[in-house]
């Protein structure tokens, strides 16, 4: 199995300790046993389940049946594995989330030229979220680096650049509710710090994250305007540290040339 029991006690322990006071345990604890499943390529017996999330056996099986009469859960064998209803509520997801055709020709043209990963995301639902992933020959691999993946705006090129060239009020929202957590030692962690760096980015057109999301990763990324002039796609172009000083003016000329194809057809299309 994936993990170690101790890791999966210690996940439940953790979100515990960090829910507010006005949830519903029970329902918290079935979205975990449920991701804890997701995350094992077999299916998991009960018995398994408990013992990474530290719950009661007997707990464990009611939560679980109530996962499978709910539709989101199959058993067979014994074991517990996801059903299609899990796949439904993806595609919903996806459907919310998809990018334009001309999007998605976009980053697969740059992955093909830059031989980068490239991808684009837009914003949703408070953050910045990956909609989109083209891999390049040279690709860097990065732990996560998939469709659906959100959070973070503020160290990340696509975020930075989507809060630089969005709504006047979309940073202030951000501010609000939205901690500026380190993700590494380079990644803006004050406010005041940010909004110059936006304003930098606002000036130079695109934005660059010299390994501020992922040690050693450092991406560029370019808005899709709209007719107002704001954004809330952008595109994105992933490269490893190690090269970036090498590829990046390369990189950064195949992405802007990229993003205002896309902005001139958005805009288009509008007329």
């Amino acid at each position: 199995m994936m993990g170690s029991i101790q890791d999966g006690a210690k996940l439940f322990q953790m979100m515990n300790l960090r829910a507010p006071t006005d949830i519903v345990q029970s329902v918290i604890r079935g979205l975990s046993i449920l991701e804890l499943v997701a995350g094992h390529e077999a299916p998991l017996k009960a018995q398994d389940v408990a013992a990474f999330s530290g719950l009661h056996v007997a707990t464990t099986y009611h939560l679980l049946n109530t996962l499978v009469h709910a539709g989101y859960l199959r058993k067979e064998d014994g074991a517990f594995a996801l059903s299609s209803k899990v796949a439904e509520l993806y595609s919903q997801y996806d459907r919310q989330l998809r990018p334009s055709p001309a999007s998605l020709a976009a980053i697969h043209r740059l992955a093909a030229e830059s031989e980068e990963t490239a991808y684009v995301s837009r914003w949703h639902q408070g953050d910045v979220t990956i909609a989109g992933v083209a891999e390049g020959r040279r690709a860097v691999r990065v732990t996560g680096l998939h469709v659906g993946v959100r959070g973070h705006a503020h160290a990340r090129a696509s975020g930075k650049v989507l809060l630089a060239f969005g709504p006047a009020d979309r940073l202030t929202q951000y501010l609000a509710r939205t901690p500026l957590e380190p993700r590494t030692s380079r990644t803006i962690v004050e406010p005041a710090a940010l909004r110059k760096e936006l304003e930098a980015i606002r000036q130079r057109g695109y934005s660059i994250d010299q390994e501020e999301f992922v040690e050693g990763v450092c991406c560029l990324a370019a808005p899709i305007l709209d007719e107002t002039g704001s954004a809330s796609v952008a595109l994105t172009v992933t490269i490893p540290a190690t090269r970036f000083a090498e590829v990046h003016k390369t990189a950064c000329s195949l992405l802007i040339r990229e993003a205002d194809a896309v902005t001139r057809d958005l805009i288009s299309s509008l007329a």
